[in-house]
């Protein structure tokens, strides 16, 4: 996790029912707090003991001047369940996996307004992979990963981002197989300049630009000229 502000963030469970709601517990086999490692990720450890359950898990995320400071300047809670499940005898090498071409972790994106983004996503597993999610941003498109042969499965993942994208925003994904197994969770930072692109080489347009949502429309001077079949050029109507 990353502070715009240069902030110290440190993450630990909810300790109050206003932090954690109805989470009234936390599972015996987890880590009794979580903990940074360097790469600012807040890390929570699984022993491999107890039992077959859902477990809710209430994270605090607070933001301190410096590293040695107790004062907190802001905070924010995160809420999510942990499925628990018993897994046959399966090594962990059965798991899917995301190979080249896929983006690796962490990677970070500069992106225009209106300008999409597009990225293939290849999973390899021996089983079926039978379900692909994303959670982040809004408007992402996918579909439903198609099998290329030699235990890999392709899916087609592309965003675009609008006006009110503007600055960093985040997106993760994982996939899982027809036994359960999900592979290792990816996720990819976009860095959107909001700036209207009617302002850079008016959009494209050689007549007219307009903008919405970062999207440019082009029109023309005059009524008896045209819009290209580029949609950005206007020529002379053909009488």
């Amino acid at each position: 996790m990353v502070d715009p502000d240069g902030d110290n963030v440190t993450c630990r469970y909810g300790n109050s029912l206003k932090e954690k709601g109805g989470v009234s517990h936390t599972y015996p086999y987890f880590s009794s707090d979580p903990y940074f490692a360097a790469t600012s990720e807040c890390k929570i450890s699984y022993n491999g003991g107890g039992y077959k359950s859902k477990v809710a898990i209430a994270l605090i995320i607070e933001d301190h001047p410096s590293r040695d400071s107790q004062y907190v300047l802001s905070y924010s809670s995160l809420q999510f369940v942990i499925e628990v499940i018993a897994l046959p005898n399966y090594f962990c090498s059965d798991k899917p996996r995301f190979v080249i071409p896929t983006p690796i972790h962490n990677q970070i994106y500069s992106l225009r307004v209106g300008i999409q983004w597009k990225s293939t996503i290849t999973i390899s597993s021996r089983f079926r992979i039978v379900e692909f999610g994303v959670v982040g941003v809004s408007n992402v498109r996918w579909k439903t990963p198609t099998y290329r042969g030699n235990n890999q499965y392709q899916v087609v993942v592309n965003w675009t981002p609008f006006q009110n994208n503007t600055g960093f925003n985040y997106m993760c994904y994982s996939a899982a197989d027809s036994r359960g197994l999900f592979a290792a969770q990816r996720c990819l930072a976009f860095y959107v300049d909001g700036i209207d692109p009617c302002e850079v080489n008016n959009g494209g347009c050689s007549d007219i630009c307009s903008s919405s949502g970062g999207l440019v429309t082009c029109s023309c001077f005059y009524s008896c000229w045209e819009l290209a079949s580029d949609g950005l050029r206007c020529l002379r109507k053909i009488i």
